[in-house]
């Protein structure tokens, strides 16, 4: 038992070390190219490995370097060890590897913080960053004079601190308090109009206005809505991103860039604006998760030319230095730390050089030179950026290709207040996962599915966006425009008789009837066939994503939501668990023995025969039944959907209005009341994890003008 102990602590004791060394050399391998699929995919069995990753590189590395420096000092007191035992590593190479770790530390130029709340722990790794230095130079001290790997050591810190130095700079940067600070003293000069200021706004007199400062350059000349070739929404969606970007610390645009920016978004196409809002977020991405504003410039070039050539020399010369009293193991190693380190940095400069930036940086003059236009033409930067077409399925191969293509996920994820009730946990499962606090993780597992954005819903969106900036004359009707919440729509539509379902009830109210009422008329025209006309059809679709999309927000991202807090879960469990009394009580599970599911696309939606008999007999609940009465005890909306539903239906058969195109209308003022409210925080955090459409529409809205 003693000698299989003995075993056990000399095969630990000998591969502690080096385990430690190859685990973050593979992490490092893992996050470098990784680190962009977080702004492009939305998936949790993605997110989470690049969590873990994250998390284990930062734990790994101080780990590695405090049993190195305990194993030096018991070396330094233990001189009867040889050099060769492998107990115990050559001292040669201990200070190489601390140095690594170092290297290690600083992180890939794809992901200094995982969150924006990462951002905030700057001062930690400051901290850790002397912490780390000392440790590994106290290790070299320790090794002299006899170590002679002590120069490639010495050109690998070099690098290390270089890196580790990057790292907590754009964290700091990226903080909160430092970001706002840096908005605030740099001034943001509007630009000089080239014509009169009313030509840009009606409400403006017609004078010219000359504006006192050193202006930026006006770039925005194009007036027609012709497609934008790919290099031109790089370029604009960057020079807006340079006065857009106040919108992270929720600091208030200036009159002349708001008209500038809404008069130029008017005459684009439902592509190029969405195009637009895309490039310009991934620019905050980048901005604040990556280490792309310390690395963009003449000094950030220079130190990555620096810590690239130190490695490279450091290989050199460890590969011309004597080994013969290394270990062979230590010796593999110790190159593959070299290979990877140079390996990895040339997969960052590619990514670099091909990035919107450098883009940018290579097409930002009028008159470029010669060496301007070559490195352009090098580097194919007009090159084509998105897939073009995303109305039919992708291909496999596309599939592949795609997440390295977009900007976001391009998924809306969709929620089903009636599924969820249909599909329950039992009461012991429920409480077995709540005590682990699991809830939430596998409600979105279970209970949320994603949908594609199809471009048909994109121009829809827009439109119905342009169509409100065109009446934008006065701060008035821009507050009328911010604070309707379905209202507007109805008015304009002539429904006067459903204003009280978005004006007498508050907004978390408002999401959960109008999902009722939207799910029920669904169910119900899918039961009798659907619609011949695509055009109604399209309408039908839209409402639906929208629907779900907005109680996925409600239950998923609550944050993203104005004035949920404290409400949502108590609107919410009332309206479920009525919902889940009600089905009980009409025995709905038969229907799955009687009758076989929908298939094809309806399946897709959850739309199976329980479901629509469900959603028929809360169609059916009358003012009269014990139902309604004890649903309106408990204050939840079942019963109010109810009744909106019977009236959008009623004023489709009377009236002759298409219900579905005021539903979806509706369901677009209520998506961009939350965007005009939320906070740049909430949104921002997003961008780390798929992006999401209403961050999208955030943006877009203040371009348009639409904003308080």
């Amino acid at each position: 038992m003693k000698s299989d102990i003995s075993l056990w602590k000399n095969l630990l004791d000998t591969w502690d070390i080096r385990g430690l060394i190859i685990s973050s050399l593979l992490l490092q391998a893992l996050l470098v190219p990784s680190g962009p699929l977080r702004k492009r995919t939305a998936s949790g069995f993605v997110l989470f490995p690049l969590w873990l990753a994250y998390l284990l590189a930062d734990a790994v590395a101080p780990f590695a370097v405090g049993l190195i420096f305990k194993a030096q000092q018991h070396k330094q007191d233990d001189l009867s060890v040889h050099p060769s035992d492998p107990s115990y590593d050559n001292g040669d190479l201990f200070p190489l590897w601390s140095a690594f770790l170092l290297l290690h530390l600083g992180g890939p130029d794809t992901i200094t913080a995982f969150a924006l709340e990462d951002n905030q722990l700057w001062l930690r790794h400051l901290l850790q960053l002397l912490l780390q230095s000392v440790t590994t130079v106290y290790i070299v001290i320790l090794t002299l004079p006899a170590n002679k790997l002590r120069l490639p050591t010495f050109l690998v810190f070099l690098a290390g601190l270089i890196k580790y130095s990057e790292r907590t700079r754009s964290l700091y940067l990226a903080s909160t308090n430092r970001f706002r600070e840096g908005l605030l003293f740099e001034p943001h000069f509007s630009p000089v109009f080239t014509r009169p200021m009313h030509h840009y706004n009606p409400c403006v007199s017609q004078t010219n206005i000359e504006l006192i400062g050193k202006p930026t350059r006006r770039i925005l000349d194009q007036d027609d809505k012709d497609d934008l070739s790919y290099i031109e929404v790089i370029k604009y969606a960057h020079y807006f991103f340079r006065t857009f970007n106040v919108l992270i610390a929720d600091i208030i645009l200036g009159f002349m860039e708001r008209v500038e920016s809404q008069y130029f978004f008017l005459h684009r196409t439902a592509k190029d604006a969405f195009k637009l809002v895309e490039v310009e977020l991934n620019f905050f991405y980048e901005i604040l998760y990556t280490k792309a504003g310390v690395i963009q410039g003449l000094t950030g070039y220079s130190l990555r030319f620096v810590s690239f050539g130190s490695v490279v020399v450091a290989l050199l010369l460890f590969a011309l230095e004597e080994k013969k009293e290394l270990h062979p193991t230590d010796i593999r190693i110790s190159y593959a730390l070299f290979t990877e380190g140079i390996s990895l940095d040339i997969i960052s400069f590619f990514m670099l050089i091909l990035s919107d930036w450098t883009a940018v940086a290579l097409t930002k003059s009028k008159d470029p030179s010669r060496v301007t236009r070559f490195l352009g033409n090098l580097l194919f930067v007009k090159r084509q950026r998105w897939v073009e077409d995303t109305s039919k399925p992708y291909s496999f191969l596309l599939n592949l290709v795609l997440p390295f293509r977009r900007r976001w996920s391009e998924c809306i994820s969709q929620f089903n207040l009636i599924h969820c009730s249909l599909h329950p946990r039992s009461e012991k499962m429920e409480k077995f996962i709540h005590f682990f606090g699991l809830t939430n993780i596998l409600d979105g597992l279970k209970y949320v599915n994603t949908e594609r954005f199809e471009t048909g819903l994109r121009d829809f969106i827009f439109e119905e966006l342009r169509l409100k900036s065109e009446t934008v004359h006065d701060i008035n009707i821009v507050n009328q425009i911010s604070s309707a919440r379905g209202d507007w729509v109805l008015q304009v539509e002539g429904c006067d008789a459903l204003l009280p379902h978005v004006l007498d009830v508050n907004y978390v109210d408002s999401l959960l009837l109008w999902h009722i009422a939207t799910e029920i008329c669904y169910s119900t025209d899918h039961e009798e066939g659907g619609h011949d006309d695509n055009k109604k059809n399209d309408y039908c679709e839209f409402a639906k994503l929208l629907s779900d999309y907005m109680l996925y927000l409600l239950f998923m991202q609550p944050n993203m939501i104005p004035s949920v807090a404290g409400i949502w879960q108590i609107k919410f469990r009332n309206t479920c668990a009525e919902a889940k009394k009600f089905f009980r009580r009409m025995e709905l599970r038969k229907w799955r023995e009687e009758k076989k599911p929908f298939l094809g696309n309806k399946e897709k939606k959850r739309l199976d025969v329980e479901h629509i008999e469900a959603c028929k007999h809360i169609l059916a609940i009358k003012e009269e039944d014990e139902w309604s009465v004890e649903i309106g005890k408990n204050k939840s909306v079942l019963f109010q959907g109810s009744i909106l539903a019977k009236e959008l239906i009623k004023l489709e058969t009377e009236e002759r209005k298409d219900k579905w195109k005021i539903m979806s209308k509706v369901w677009v003022e209520l998506l961009s009341y939350a965007a005009y409210h939320g906070n740049g925080s909430s949104h921002v955090a997003r961008l780390s994890k798929g992006g999401e459409l209403i961050t999208l529409m955030w943006l877009l809205t203040a371009h348009l003008s639409l904003r308080e």
